[in-house]
């Protein structure tokens, strides 16, 4: 399986092998689950293999699979992430964030992979939303098809926007409703 996913042989198959049965060992996780989230994250961030794993032992230090999710959570959110704008280290942070502020089970995740969908997509209702809070929407679509932004930039924006309006505004829970 390891040489299938990594087209690795010989002695290098061997090594890296190695390296995930012993992060298995380490962390006490699935050998299988490991490959695979591993293989997911070079895939998706166009990392090597042997920075992917470096990623993944760097979320068990750190604490980001504490909730015992965090190759789940690779495996079903790094597409998203990784469309938002976001690197590996970023998208293991969130993770990381995700499970130290309790936040239950993937809420905080699925907020960024909603938001970069509806971004992406801009429906009619996203784009209501956007400009009831005084931002352009038309803007923030051509800033981010030609690159100049993110979906997570543009997430920024719109959260700091709503920072600055009342909480409780009918405005407000538009934005939470169609775009986040």
């Amino acid at each position: 399986l390891v040489s299938d996913l990594t087209k690795k042989s010989g002695s290098d198959l061997v090594k890296f092998t190695d390296q995930i049965q012993a992060t298995s060992d380490t962390f006490g996780t699935d050998f299988k689950d490991n490959l695979m989230a591993v293989n997911t994250l070079a895939n998706e961030f166009g990392i090597s293999y042997e920075e992917a794993l470096e990623k993944v032992n760097q979320g068990n230090i750190i604490g980001a699979n504490s909730g015992g999710d965090m190759l789940e959570l690779i495996k079903e959110y790094s597409t998203q992430f990784k469309r938002a704008g976001l690197n590996a280290d970023q998208f293991i942070k969130a993770i990381d964030i995700n499970v130290e502020k309790g936040i239950f089970s993937d809420k905080g995740l699925d907020l960024v992979k909603e938001a970069t969908l509806k971004l992406g997509e801009m429906p009619k209702a996203t784009k209501d939303a956007i400009d009831a809070i005084g931002l352009s929407s038309a803007q923030m679509q051509a800033d981010i098809e030609s690159g100049n932004s993110t979906f997570f930039q543009s997430m920024q924006e719109i959260s700091n926007k709503l920072a600055t309006l009342n909480p409780q505004s009918k405005e407000v829970g538009q934005v939470l409703a169609d775009v986040f």
